[in-house]
């Protein structure tokens, strides 16, 4: 709990020190013409907005509950806890150096509903390889549909978009290295445990061996059915797909709803996508600030938009900050409803 306070601390640090500088150095920034600026917006495209948001959320629980049906047909899932599945990767992912806490966190969920720890990662890697699949898409898209926009970028937001479409790439083939070959994944587990030992964190090792063969039988039978699940895997890409697609589209709207331009909407719409690539080329929880310059960048000097500060603020405060903070609220209700639950059973 405390190094978990200490994270959110952190991540709550960054976001007031990446929203001062944003204010501090716009041209004609007030908070008084903000204000007025959501005021006097069109309300029903913040609502689409706000409707998009809670996708980014639905469609990952969506995802994790198909993998898991697919892979489990024996063990339900209700679409709740598919979601609270999404909700504390997404929590945890933006409160963590390049999203690391996302997995482990949606793992400990889905053990808690019992699901057995190596088909618990198959399943989260599977997922992760689509959604790093989505985003590599979507980044070809703008690519090929906008193919000089790139270059209307400052030097910087290129040197950041094309690092992240390098590290995308890597990871992409790392996840799919990961899904097929079995014996990488139990040595880089057995390694870790050594690691441990040596720096006296891991007690009876001969344990955890123990622990990392059960898990490695059921990591080898889940990898092995996947090969027979095409459908599934489908399923999986399209739901990640929509859910980028979702905190896409969020700019979109938000761009709409402060009286933006029909004629310039997709230009909006690639340079979020473009935003999203570059988010994952330096590992700062939740890409704070890197989208934050990315996406003014494009809106200022490559879309052109009049007011591109309101609307940074106003679209990352929807499909980030307060996504991130439902997410919060929804894993710690989850939770403690969990344990309530099983205080339950057990008295």
């Amino acid at each position: 709990m405390k190094k978990n306070l200490l994270l959110s601390l952190t991540f709550i640090l960054l976001v007031a020190l990446s929203i001062f500088v944003i204010v501090t150095n716009a041209k004609n920034f007030t908070w008084d013409l903000f204000l007025s600026s959501i005021v006097d917006s069109r309300k029903e495209f913040l609502i689409a907005a706000l409707v998009c948001m809670a996708g980014f959320i639905v469609f990952e629980g969506l995802a994790l509950r198909t993998l898991t049906i697919g892979l489990l047909g024996n063990h339900p899932v209700k679409r709740v806890r598919g979601v609270m599945y999404s909700a504390a990767d997404i929590y945890f992912s933006a409160i963590t150096p390049s999203a690391t806490g996302g997995q482990p966190a949606s793992a400990l969920f889905m053990m808690m509903d019992g699901i057995p720890g190596g088909i618990t990662t198959i399943i989260l890697l599977i997922n992760v390889t689509m959604y790093t699949l989505a985003i590599m898409v979507l980044g070809l898209f703008a690519v090929i549909v906008r193919p000089f926009f790139y270059v209307k970028f400052t030097v910087l937001s290129r040197i950041l978009i094309a690092v992240g479409y390098v590290i995308l790439g890597g990871f992409f083939f790392l996840f799919i290295l990961l899904m097929r070959k079995a014996s990488f994944v139990k040595k880089m587990a057995e390694g870790i445990t050594k690691i441990g030992i040596k720096l006296h964190l891991v007690k009876r090792p001969e344990r955890i061996q123990q622990k990392i063969d059960k898990v490695m039988d059921d990591y080898r039978e889940c990898a092995h059915s996947v090969s027979g699940k095409k459908s599934v895997l489908v399923k999986s890409f399209i739901f990640n797909l929509l859910q980028r697609l979702s905190q896409v589209l969020v700019t979109v709207f938000v761009y709409l709803a402060m009286k933006g331009s029909l004629s310039q909407c997709f230009d909006v719409f690639i340079a979020q996508i473009y935003t999203v690539v570059g988010a994952n080329s330096i590992p700062i929880p939740g890409a704070v600030g890197v989208s934050d310059y990315v996406l003014i960048d494009a809106l200022n000097d490559v879309v052109g938009v009049g007011n591109y500060v309101n609307i940074e603020l106003v679209s990352r405060g929807i499909s980030f900050y307060a996504c991130v903070l439902i997410s919060g609220v929804m894993i710690a209700v989850g939770y403690l409803v969990y344990k309530k639950k099983n205080k339950g059973v057990e008295e």
